[in-house]
């Protein structure tokens, strides 16, 4: 089985070695779901993710990458992080608005231009609702491109579910106050399997650090949540049909974070 991915940290590279792993903190990556589904399938899955990265990039990712193979060369299972959409897409940098905000004393002079003005977009131009239609569109013009392959099962994640004010009310907030039927996933996938709930839930459930950036987890999940994901992911590959919705069976989690 081929496999490819796409999105950001949640579903960030493979390491190729032991410097690699330590480095992407995928030192206990045979426990993480790339993992499980690697020996699942005994394959070597090509996980593409971009820390830090949003939608668009993804997308042009995937565009890329398709464009990359012939059409007997495309993979057997494409997995989509669908991340939180203020991340703006650049074709060298990534661009979040903490990155932006960033010390710049080590960046060229081209990367300070850009950043400045990425800066100045979240302090005037960023608004929450049009980015969230955005993001809405985004997936459903990809959700009608990927008819285009047939052949290839496409599994989206939702990294967040659609949050109304992301700087202001935050994602914690967020989940805490709303169930998990009220969640808005922005498009439901008529063309694709999906996973839901999403992975920032996921990884609020359990063992939650008190600073996301430094995160020790791989992909920010704990190694229950991988094993509760990779479960879910294989029913949808192997049980694969459009329009699917697989629930991630949460166990004891199941009362939630609030």
């Amino acid at each position: 089985m081929k496999l490819v991915a796409f999105g950001d940290s949640f579903i960030q590279p493979s390491p190729h070695n032991e410097e690699e792993k330590l480095f992407r903190n995928h030192s206990n990556y045979t426990e993480c779901y790339e993992g499980i589904l690697a020996r699942y399938y005994n394959t070597v899955p090509n996980f593409m993710g971009v820390p830090g990265s949003g939608p668009w990039s993804m997308f042009m990712n995937f565009i890329q990458y398709m464009e990359t193979v012939d059409d007997e060369e495309y993979p057997d299972v494409v997995l989509f992080a669908w991340s939180e959409p203020s991340r703006l897409y650049h074709k060298e940098y990534v661009i979040n608005s903490g990155l932006a905000s960033q010390d710049r004393r080590n960046w060229d002079q081209d990367k300070i231009d850009t950043m400045d003005a990425a800066l100045d977009y979240y302090r005037c131009l960023l608004d929450t609702n049009k980015n969230n239609y955005d993001l809405r569109a985004l997936m459903l013009y990809t959700d009608e491109l990927t008819k285009n392959y047939p052949n290839v099962k496409f599994v989206h994640m939702y990294c967040w579910s659609i949050i109304e004010d992301m700087y202001y009310v935050g994602w914690h907030n967020h989940y805490r106050e709303k169930k998990l039927d009220e969640l808005d996933y922005g498009h439901t996938f008529k063309n694709g399997a999906q996973i839901r709930p999403p992975l920032m839930y996921l990884s609020m459930l359990d063992e939650w650090p008190s600073d996301l950036a430094r995160d020790p987890r791989t992909c920010h999940l704990s190694k229950n949540m991988h094993i509760m994901l990779g479960k879910a992911l294989k029913e949808c590959i192997n049980d694969y049909a459009p329009g699917k919705i697989v629930d991630v069976e949460l166990g004891w989690f199941h009362n939630g974070i609030g």
